[in-house]
């Protein structure tokens, strides 16, 4: 009989409250039995629409919306689906019950996920029963038949703001405590880095790039550029990551669901970019009840703050064409100028910390002097 501390550790402890945990496991092993599945290392139309359904149902905002259009169309991109079996002819209904989606370069696996969403995940009513480690097992099969590097950016600190309860919340924070620890004592124990989050209205936003005059540079959005600029705006990001992230940033640059704002210096070269993208449902702000907002994360690549100041004011704009009470979210990276220069004067921080862990030491590429605001993107690394 599979013991409940390790296929699901928050109920248990919920039960420890209580005083009884025995109470629950024969309601828990019925609960959490897995219906009929098979695993495939390829998405389906449906699959790839369920993945993308769960991520915006969750919210997990550290994946944006060009993420979730991007992935499938990667040639970077590796999957492992449990798809769902109909019950009683065992044909495939084609719905999605788990994944674990990581994307392959520069000899690296690179794999995103969170404790509630994330691109290692399985459907609520299946969490605890065991699928997602026979996922995890078979992802983890494919990446070492290619000797990858593995490296894995998780949330471990998130709580979701339904969950009021004292005792319940104690009860998630044991639950991150001990997957971070479960992920650093496995597969991935090597901690590289950890991005902070600060969420900010577009009020306070404004507020901030106030405080900064312009630096003089000519500036342009994305779409106004020519070909050539674009093909220097590669190059920039080139130099910055120490990595090709063409593929990817092509399909973030072209997407209706961001904006680009770039800053050129004397020569006509680009000196510096930021990107704005949203995160969601479309709907977010209309019909959620509670705090309504839609939120938006932003990235930057500069060489001061007034430079991220004055991309961050043409991005702004951009923001105020959704309805009112957008927040924008921003993540800084540990050892970046971002760390150093900004984290203090943007203020408004949350408790949420993206933790990155690998499976063996790796070489960091990024320019840490010329980083505010790592891309922070599930389908390419960047620091």
């Amino acid at each position: 009989m599979p013991r409940i501390t390790e296929h699901h550790p928050l109920l248990y402890h919920i039960c420890l409250l209580r005083g009884r945990p025995q109470d629950l496991s024969l309601f828990l092993l019925e609960m959490l039995e897995i219906p009929s599945y098979t695993l495939v290392d390829e998405g389906s139309e449906r699959l790839w629409a369920d993945f993308a359904k769960m991520v915006r149902d969750l919210e997990w905002t550290s994946t944006d919306n060009t993420v979730l259009w991007a992935t499938p169309q990667l040639e970077s991109t590796r999957c492992v689906f449990a798809k769902k079996n109909d019950d009683h002819v065992g044909l495939s209904d084609g719905s999605m019950l788990g994944c674990c989606v990581w994307n392959e370069h520069d000899g690296m696996a690179w794999i995103g996920m969170s404790i509630y969403a994330g691109f290692y995940m399985t459907l609520p009513s299946v969490q605890g029963a065991g699928l997602g480690s026979k996922i995890w097992a078979h992802a983890l099969e494919r990446i070492r038949e290619k000797k990858q590097v593995i490296g894995l950016r998780a949330d471990f600190t998130r709580k979701r703001e339904s969950w009021k309860c004292d005792s319940l919340s104690s009860c998630c924070c044991f639950l991150v405590s001990a997957m971070r620890e479960k992920y650093a004592s496995g597969a991935t124990p090597v901690d590289v880095s950890s991005i902070k989050k600060h969420l900010l209205t577009v009020d306070q936003m404004k507020d901030f790039i106030a405080r900064y005059e312009h630096p003089g540079r000519c500036l342009e959005l994305y779409y106004e550029m020519h070909d050539d600029q674009r093909e220097d705006l590669l190059r920039f990001d080139r130099e910055i990551t120490g990595r090709d992230r063409s593929e990817w940033l092509n399909k973030l640059f072209s997407s209706e669901e961001s904006e680009v704002a770039v800053l050129f210096d004397d020569d006509g070269r680009v000196c510096a970019y930021s990107a704005i993208s949203t995160v969601g449902h479309p709907q977010l702000n209309m019909f959620k009840i509670g705090p309504s907002y839609r939120e938006i994360p932003l990235q930057c690549y500069a060489s001061s703050v007034a430079e991220f100041a004055a991309m961050a004011k043409w991005l702004v704009q951009w923001a105020e064409k959704y309805p009112p009470g957008a927040r924008i979210i921003v993540g800084i990276l540990t050892g970046s100028a971002g760390e150093r220069e900004l984290a203090d004067v943007l203020g408004h921080r949350i408790s949420d910390e993206l933790v990155t862990l690998f499976s063996e030491e790796i070489e960091t590429k990024m320019n840490l002097d010329k980083c505010y605001v790592p891309n922070n993107a599930h389908c390419h690394y960047d620091a």
